[in-house]
């Protein structure tokens, strides 16, 4: 493969990502209302999918491929975990919710390639017990998604309804 049209390959898995993010607002708008645990589910147990095909794959194309997948299947597990964090937080707590679950994430995307290569130096320099753990922990999310409770959005309490003037 050309060097120059690898490079251009490698955009797919963020672009399709950016575009599928867009596409499952839409979804969990219009189609999943209160069910967004299944949207969250499937995108976790796909992800774990893609990650043991990719694991397997033979060419430069079918890691693309797979990547770009995995990719689309992420974005449907991120749209609902800020859709789960805006609807059910109490409404004064979404801003400091959400920054701690973005505190969270980003601590995770500092430790994993630490962790990756541990595995990686563990196990004799093989990937496969590499990509096995990203497998595991994708199906563990899918537990964790499934086991969300839909709880409807709470109403908003009388007093909170009226204006004071001081």
């Amino acid at each position: 493969m050309v060097l120059i049209a690898a490079g251009g390959l490698w955009a797919c898995p963020y672009l399709f990502g950016f575009l599928m993010f867009n596409v499952s607002v839409c979804l969990l708008d219009k189609h999943m209302a209160n069910r967004e645990k299944y949207l969250a589910a499937a995108g976790a147990l796909l992800s774990a999918i893609f990650l043991f095909l990719m694991s397997n794959a033979t060419s430069i194309a079918l890691i693309i491929t797979y990547l770009t997948l995995n990719s689309v299947a992420l974005s449907f597990f991120g749209t609902v975990l800020y859709t789960i964090i805006i609807k059910y937080s109490p409404k004064e707590l979404t801003g400091s919710a959400s920054g701690l679950v973005t505190f969270a994430g980003q601590i995770a995307g500092a430790v994993s390639p630490l962790a990756l290569g541990l595995i990686i130096s563990l196990f004799n320099d093989s990937y496969n017990a590499a990509f096995l753990f990203l497998v595991i922990l994708a199906l563990l999310g899918t537990i964790v998604a499934i086991s969300i409770k839909n709880n409807q959005a709470q109403p908003v309490k009388e007093y909170e309804k009226t204006t004071t003037i001081v």
